[in-house]
């Protein structure tokens, strides 16, 4: 009985925090930010950034699942590396930058005997970023690219898709920015039904709650069929560092699709551990 009410509790706990930042971020709607960028500053503030640079999130964690007792064969490390680079420094049409981003995410099941790896996933992509203004001011980036997820497996355990992507970055204040990003599967030869558990979009939502402190975030899918299919991801952020992008990270995940091998089956987790978190930034696309 005990067990059951610790499910609920911790399910829960996941659904109402990423409710939580949903109502926060849209009652920030109208709010403008402060540091928002000049058009006539884009070609010079991004000459002199690098041009190769933090993607997503890089982190390196461990935990178990929430909804039975830990074991050797529930628990495991997670981790994640994500960059990116642009090609172009000068504008391309449309005033557009060409970009190409990695993320590999790997499963380690280290307290098991041999230790070995259960899947690494690997997302490159080629895309074009494109920054909108409204009356002078930059409030938030576009992005097309073409991308392709796989596992590196054969046989029955191979599972890969291709697809192209079109992603927008908002700024909705200076703590607070909101990424919609929506794809279209072109080749889906070892998973026909995936879409049924990811989806065909996802919504993060970032808010910095204390400026290089404090952060929170939620992401957000829901499966292509009329059903409960989806999944949500939360992490909170602590810096306890200053000058610093290395947080303590602590995250939350619940539904389908967290890997590819198994995308198909509920996973409940939680983690804990270190993260290299890109800044707030309009330029973190």
């Amino acid at each position: 009985m005990l067990k059951n009410n610790n499910i609920i509790t911790f399910t829960h706990f996941s659904k109402i925090f990423t409710l939580l930042i949903l109502i926060i971020s849209f009652q920030s709607i109208t709010l403008l930010a402060q540091e928002k960028i000049q058009r006539d500053s884009i070609t010079r503030i991004l000459k002199s950034q690098p041009s190769f640079t933090i993607y997503k999130d890089n982190y390196f964690i461990t935990g178990t699942t929430f909804d039975e007792s830990p074991t050797i064969k529930n628990s495991d490390i997670k981790m994640q590396i994500s960059f990116k680079q642009r090609i172009t420094n000068s504008s391309l049409p449309f005033k557009s930058y060409l970009y190409l981003t990695f993320t590999q995410k790997s499963f380690w099941k280290i307290y098991e005997k041999s230790s070995p790896f259960q899947e690494n996933i690997f997302n490159p992509g080629l895309g074009l970023g494109k920054f909108i203004f409204k009356n002078g001011k930059q409030i938030g980036v576009l992005m097309f690219q073409v991308e392709h997820e796989s596992n590196g497996r054969d046989s029955t355990f191979s599972r890969s898709w291709n697809y192209t992507s079109v992603s927008y970055m908002a700024l909705l204040s200076p703590q607070i920015t909101v990424i919609a990003k929506a794809w279209i599967p072109f080749s889906m030869n070892d998973n026909n039904n995936i879409t049924d558990f990811a989806g065909y979009g996802e919504v993060t939502i970032n808010w910095e709650i204390i400026k290089n402190k404090l952060q929170v975030n939620a992401l957000i899918r829901k499966g292509a069929k009329l059903n409960l299919n989806g999944s949500i991801q939360t992490g909170i952020y602590y810096n306890p560092l200053k000058h610093s992008n290395q947080y303590i990270y602590l995250q939350f995940y619940d539904g389908y699709g967290e890997n590819l091998l198994n995308y198909d089956r509920l996973t409940n987790k939680i983690r804990l551990g270190i993260c290299i978190h890109p800044s707030m930034g309009i330029f973190n696309h």
